[in-house]
């Protein structure tokens, strides 16, 4: 359905799809009118003691949040702050609300957890988390049963009814919004001039897309005195269980990767960048549960293809590590660049922390 929905949306200009690009646009009329209502008479009516930081963007799939949380949280806990982390484990089959530390939270299911959550567990094993259907709930449990210096809320900027004391937007450098449209005619969960709620606006994997620069004088435009930062998201080795290898050592090899994300296809061509033998791929939808059909559909590639490794991300790793390839499955890492601004985000973060 995912891959539907973005062929018809890509292809707005093609005769063909007009009659349903007419009714994605009644649908996107009243989706507008529905965040419209929700912003009018939605207040933060629930503050927490400790600052919270959101950390959110204004499309549909991935922007690279979860790592941008990540890469904050383990900052504070470098410089001796209490850090929790608020989710609503997009994804997961159960609606239970969990308490715990990253450490406690290992041990647990994907389906309880989600895959983000399982993620940022093991990246942060002291972290406090509270996860919950409603941030807002999350953040006052995980309040309520800590004594925390800050919370971040990943995936939060359209989160009304939670006080946040910062909020950070995250803005995918080679995706131009203004000639995006608001969902489901387009990927934006809200009109763009909702860019001026943001303290903050980080643009990411500069690395993968140059930003140009009329669009990031206009974002610059729209946040007059705030903080404009950029990062490159950079992935340096592939990870088993007992082996790590460089990229530059499997440059040559015949490389098989799989995955179920959002932006895969700008993920695609940035590795294929790295790996001169791209043998073959597979897309997933974000957030793919990997039901044995799917797991199948892998093995079949791999058997069929013969590849020499076999690569994917880490949230896909952890639903699928148990499964049984009859090879060895790698993981990229991840590792975050700041090419500008990292110094006054930091600065700005510490100073909201600190009040």
């Amino acid at each position: 359905m995912q891959k539907i929905w973005f062929k018809i949306t890509s292809n707005k200009s093609n005769p063909l799809y007009w009659p349903i690009l007419a009714f994605l646009w009644i649908i996107s009329l009243f989706y507008r009118l529905g965040f419209s209502l929700k912003m009018r008479f939605t207040s933060a009516t629930i503050r927490t003691k400790a600052a919270v930081v959101s950390v959110g963007n204004l499309t549909v799939g991935g922007t690279g949040k979860t790592p941008m949380v990540i890469e904050l949280a383990r900052y504070f806990v470098l410089i001796g702050r209490k850090v929790g982390v608020v989710s609503s484990a997009y994804g997961r089959r159960h609606d239970k609300d969990i308490i715990g530390s990253g450490e406690e939270l290992q041990s647990g299911s994907i389906f309880d957890l989600g895959d983000e959550v399982m993620v940022m567990a093991h990246a942060l094993p002291e972290v406090s988390f509270g996860i919950s259907k409603s941030k807002s709930n999350a953040a006052r449990l995980l309040d309520n049963n800590n004594e925390l210096d800050v919370i971040f809320v990943d995936d939060g900027f359209q989160h009304r009814r939670l006080h946040r004391d910062y909020d950070i937007l995250l803005l995918e450098a080679g995706h131009d919004i203004r000639k995006d449209s608001v969902f489901p005619l387009g990927s934006l969960r809200e009109p763009v001039d909702s860019i001026g709620r943001a303290d903050a606006v980080i643009f990411t994997k500069t690395n993968f897309s140059p930003i140009q620069m009329e669009y990031r004088e206009w974002v610059s435009r729209i946040m007059q005195d705030k903080i404009l930062a950029e990062v490159g998201y950079f992935n340096e080795n592939a990870i088993s269980p007992d082996e790590r290898l460089t990229i530059e050592s499997l440059a040559e090899r015949k490389v098989y990767f799989f995955a179920g994300i959002g932006g895969f296809d700008r993920l695609l061509n940035y590795l294929k960048t790295r790996f001169n033998n791209l043998a073959g791929h597979r897309q997933f939808p974000d957030h793919c549960s990997y039901p044995p059909s799917d797991a199948a559909l892998i093995k079949n590639d791999i058997d069929k293809q013969g590849p020499e490794i076999v690569i994917t991300t880490y949230k896909d790793f952890v639903k699928l590590r148990n499964f049984d390839f009859g090879r060895k499955i790698y993981y990229l890492d991840l590792k975050l660049g700041f090419t500008n601004g990292e110094k006054e985000l930091l600065k700005a973060l510490e100073s909201v922390v600190n009040k």
